[in-house]
């Protein structure tokens, strides 16, 4: 290869000295003399390359291989005779002569990289390393299409483009090229109300109070609550909960306002059809014979991903897949785990790579996204996406487009800890999100909220829900609505309807048929039907609360929000800490499943609920193995195997005290006491999903706990009874235990009693 390049400079020689003397006239002696130097120079070189074309020659010749045993004939002598005579196509010199970059894309020499050159991105719809590039699936990483339509991945870099809204929906056309414009736009199809539109009258025989209701896509004759017809009429009596068609593995669900068929605690589906689900994140392990996105199969069956992801679209979950986004890099190396990119470029140094950096020039590890759409809180100019710049906006994490300043110290009413006292520094010295200037710390029946501001001092109401805005809460308003009927004898006690209407005779009121609370979030979606400050709940607004935030024992948690909220991790082997939601509860059940992705170590993690400050709360701890904390100071500490719940009131608040009393199984006096404790010891296990749930009712003080393996019971509290605290925030707690998963997250408004603890043994 050396020679080849040799004779390339031998036709280079020749070609220069042949112009420059070709170009020398008469000038002044200094320049003659420089020119005659360099036409020796170059002659030298020639001579060289006459010697080495000569000696490759000679080479070849005696080459019978070479030549094809032909001689000269020989098509690689015909090969060198080409190179000999024209030289090489490219400059050995300049690596970008090559071309080495793909089409399109800009090529730079560079001599501190192996290769000695550089190519730039590729172009826009194109993803890869410069030299190759490969088509971007803008519909996988940032679908841009309702969830109602369909995304289609142009080929070669084209982009994308969203199917049109399907019949039932109206809705916009969407297409673009690469993912900024992907993540730039949003199809919405809005639902048509075919029953406004189109006048639909339904039969009233032989059952009066059919009524077309309007659904997602369509619509249908309903028949009255507790009746059961097919979709036009012809309703006949069913009871309440009995008509349900529910699977073997499903029970059917009564609130007073819906019935539903719900797969059982180890099993998925949409009620009518389950099947197993053995890492307890609500998809069965196996597909089900229905099209309803509940019954698609488990892409990792034995590790909880409640959201299903799949990047690369290998059929392997990205929870489970050790390199999700199909870049050869394996996951706990790559910067960019659920984006190709192979080069790990990271403009801004935060360890986030550029292509999946919602901040891309400005460090932003925690990649905080508060509104959800895609670009961080740090370069964020409307963090809560509620159309005010943060820099005119009073409540900049929490979303109020009136702006509502009562107390005109410059922060919202949403999201000012004292709304009617002025208080622009918002101070909070013990973290129960009430500032220090209203805080007096008088609280009669113990919900968490003072006296002075609760709208039922006598009646434990953490929502501090007044759907009239009378400043009397629901709880002890005689007339929620105002309407002028109280409540035992309105049949809408939260929506206004003075004149009672009941056309299907059911009991409810037409005006909150489906929606009892009037919150425009129908019953069966409403995760509060009887609130309509609360519809959907889930982990959100999120308080960080370090337990021992002065000592260096650990680390403090670091937490990451997955699914909107309804899963959540901590990577790290941490001191104790909490993340807690912004919302107080009152009566309520609390779901979720547990799960260790970690062989490594065997300490507590849980959650929290009732959460009123840093130093008062209830905690459920869950440790693998007994064991004695290793600083004895300042109180002896031994945790025992098996779950504990705790109330936490504390007099020090987070510090080392409340740490070592909360690894303490037993009492410690101002700090934690235990309420209960499972006898049984049974520690949890690494790469298992353990179902839990919780009922949780203030104003009788009920605590039950009930924890699943499988479809097996393993713990169950029973019913225990506390007062300590009347409602609260709900949120989740760790310590000393890395890779903790809480998967499929569900917190109801909840007030029934359970039935065990209706049993004239219980309390």
């Amino acid at each position: 290869m050396a020679q080849l390049n040799n004779i390339g400079a031998f036709g280079l020689a020749l070609l220069v000295a042949i112009l420059l003397k070709g170009s020398v006239v008469q000038g002044s002696e200094a320049t003659d003399k420089a020119m005659l130097k360099v036409l020796i120079g170059l002659q030298n070189i020639i001579d060289k390359q006459t010697k080495a074309l000569d000696k490759l020659t000679n080479s070849l010749q005696q080459c019978s291989f070479c030549s094809g045993g032909h001689g000269k004939s020989g098509n690689l002598w015909r090969v060198v005779e080409i190179v000999a005579k024209d030289g090489p196509a490219d400059n050995p010199t300049d690596p970008c002569s090559r071309n080495p970059c793909y089409q399109g894309v800009a090529c730079s020499n560079r001599g501190d990289v192996e290769e000695g050159f550089l190519c730039d991105e590729c172009p826009i719809g194109l993803t890869g390393d410069g030299k190759t590039c490969h088509d971007v699936d803008e519909c996988a990483e940032h679908n841009p299409c309702s969830d109602k339509s369909h995304c289609i991945n142009l080929k070669d870099g084209a982009g994308f483009r969203c199917e049109q809204c399907p019949p039932g929906y109206s809705g916009n056309e969407v297409s673009g090229k690469g993912i900024a414009e992907a993540k730039n736009q949003k199809q919405v199809c809005t639902d048509v109300d075919e029953c406004l539109l189109q006048n639909i009258v339904c039969p009233q025989e032989p059952i009066p109070g059919s009524k077309c209701i309007n659904t997602p896509g369509h619509f249908y004759c309903s028949c009255p609550k507790g009746h059961l017809g097919p979709e036009y009429g012809n309703c006949t009596f069913a009871g309440y909960c009995n008509y349900q068609t529910c699977h073997a593995n499903a029970t059917c669900k009564a609130n007073g306002l819906t019935e539903h068929c719900s797969c059982d605690v180890g099993f998925a589906g949409n009620g009518v059809l389950c099947g197993p689900d053995s890492d307890h994140d609500g998809t069965p392990d196996d597909a089900l014979p229905c099209d309803d996105p509940t019954c698609r199969a488990d892409n990792c069956r034995h590790l909880p991903n409640s959201e299903q992801k799949d990047l690369d679209g290998d059929g392997i979950g990205d929870e489970c897949d050790d390199d999700s986004d199909g870049d050869r890099i394996l996951n706990f190396r790559d910067n960019c785990p659920l984006h190709p990119n192979p080069r790990q470029h990271d403009r801004d140094s935060d360890k986030v790579g550029n292509r999946c950096d919602n901040c891309i020039d400005i460090p932003n590890e925690d990649q905080i996204d508060t509104d959800f759409d895609g670009l961080g809180d740090e370069c964020d100019d409307d963090i809560d996406n509620d159309g005010i710049l943060n820099t005119q906006d009073n409540c900049v994490y929490r979303s109020n487009r009136d702006q509502a300043d009562v107390d005109l110290d410059g922060v919202g009413d949403v999201c000012d800890n004292c709304p009617k006292d002025a208080n622009p520094d918002q101070k909070d010295g013990d973290k129960d999100i009430i500032g220090d200037v209203c805080d007096d710390f008088h609280d009669k029946d113990q919900d968490g909220i003072p006296d002075h501001m609760d709208n039922c001092p006598d009646n434990p109401n953490s929502l501090q829900t007044d759907k009239d805005n009378d400043h009397i809460g629901d709880i002890c308003d005689n007339d929620i609505d105002a309407d002028g009927r109280l409540n035992q004898d309105d049949n809408c006690p939260y929506v206004f309807n003075p004149l009672q209407i009941d056309n299907n005779h059911d009991g409810k009121g037409d005006a909150c048929d489906f929606d009892f609370d009037g919150d425009n979030i129908t019953d069966d979606e409403d995760d509060c039907p009887l609130s309509a400050k609360v519809g959907k709940l889930y982990l959100s607004d999120l308080l960080v609360i370090p337990l021992d935030p002065l000592e260096s024992s650990q680390y403090d948690p670091k937490w990451v929000i997955l699914n909107r909220g309804y899963e959540a991790k901590q990577t790290v082997n941490s001191d104790p800490g909490i993340m807690v939601a912004s919302y107080k509860l009152g009566d309520i059940n609390f779901d979720g499943t547990f799960y260790v992705n970690s062989e490594y170590d065997d300490d507590y993690f849980g959650f929290v609920f009732g959460y009123q400050d840093e130093g008062r709360f209830y905690v459920i701890m869950w440790k693998e193995r007994s064991q004695t904390y290793w600083k004895p100071t300042p109180s002896y500490a031994r945790g025992q195997a098996g779950i504990a719940i705790k109330v936490v009131n504390s007099t020090t608040g987070p510090g080392p005290a409340l740490r070592n009393a909360l690894w303490h199984t037993g009492n410690t006096k101002d700090q934690v006491t235990t309420i209960w404790h499972d006898r049984n010891k049974i520690g949890w296990k690494a790469h298992v999903s353990y179902r839990w749930t919780l009922q949780h009712r203030p104003n009788s003080g009920l605590i039950r706990l009930v924890v699943y393996e499988g479809a097996k019971e393993i713990v169950n509290s029973g019913c225990l009874y506390d007062k300590t605290n009347a409602g609260g925030r709900i949120g989740l707690f760790v310590f000393s235990q890395e890779q903790v998963i809480w998967s499929n997250v569900k917190v109801k408004c909840e007030s029934s009693i359970p039935y065990s603890c209706m049993l004239p043994a219980s309390k």
